[in-house]
């Protein structure tokens, strides 16, 4: 057994965190419903809503789809859930998101936790022939897929942009728009989804899982074995302790170690406790 190994081992884990703060949108168990992230984003891509951060969130995906604009974005129609359809094609499908500005349209197909099995032809067909400059829309269509995880494979004229990314690029816009603006009743939904959407995608928490997971495989029987002493020390020490609490010529004096208060304590479940109280007031 290689003790030395486990103890550097053990030191180059990561830093352990405080316990993860659980979002509403967690105790609600929400927020791994596309439907449910899907109403969040149609809110915060439409400039002019009642969140009051105006155009923050559009930029932040803009940014992270590394889509080029000329002029900043002042005014958008977020549609949800648009019926795609055509006549060359016997499937449908629903559009998740579709953002319009004077300057470009965006068509985001937005996944949490499903597998992506949407009809992507009958989309870019339907928004070839309907988002034109003659039904008076820009014609510059930019197709977004938002996942939690990356696909293997990214439909064609897609850009893949992550929740996690999002959320953050988002995250960091906010904390600066905070400092000279006041929140309102809908920041603090935000903040909420962003942490969520980002636990869910927690890819540094899955790196530190990873982590501690390997030092525990590569290291079992020393684990093991410190398990075993650990229990035999107590066990040793718990008995030696019954025979000097038995011992009627110790005194209370024995008993003012502050150490071996904190061991009684840690050692003897509740009646032995109260057994050692009766003993120091009897001697």
């Amino acid at each position: 057994m290689n003790f030395d190994q486990l103890i550097f081992d053990l030191k180059g884990l990561p830093a352990t965190t405080a316990a993860h703060e659980i979002t509403m949108f967690e105790r609600l168990d929400v927020n791994r419903y596309e439907n449910v992230s899907s109403k969040m984003l149609e809110f915060l891509f439409q400039i002019d809503e009642q969140h009051e951060i105006g155009n923050l969130a559009l930029l932040a995906l803009l940014e992270e789809a590394k889509i080029q604009y000329e002029h900043m974005p002042k005014g958008t129609e977020v549609l949800s859930e648009v019926h795609a359809k055509s006549s060359q094609h016997d499937n449908l499908g629903f559009i998740d998101l579709v953002v319009h500005t004077s300057e470009f349209s965006l068509i985001i197909e937005n996944k949490v936790r499903h597998i992506l099995n949407n009809p992507i032809d009958v989309y870019q067909l339907f928004v070839k022939q309907q988002y034109t400059k003659k039904n008076s829309y820009s014609g510059k269509n930019h197709f977004i897929l938002m996942a939690i995880d990356k696909p293997k494979k990214i439909p064609k004229n897609y850009v893949f942009v992550s929740h996690e990314s999002f959320c953050l690029n988002l995250k960091s816009k906010l904390e600066e728009f905070f400092q000279n603006t006041e929140k309102n009743r809908y920041s603090y939904f935000i903040e909420d989804y962003i942490k969520a959407m980002i636990k869910m995608s927690n890819t540094q928490i899955n790196h530190d899982k990873k982590s501690f997971f390997k030092l525990v495989t590569e290291h079992y029987n020393e684990i093991d074995e410190i398990q075993t002493r650990k229990k035999n020390v107590f066990d040793v020490t718990k008995s030696y302790l019954t025979e000097i609490i038995e011992e009627s010529n110790y005194k209370e004096d024995f008993f003012q170690n502050v150490k071996i208060k904190e061991m009684i304590l840690f050692l003897g479940n509740i009646k032995e406790v109260f057994y050692i109280q009766i003993l120091l007031k009897k001697y």
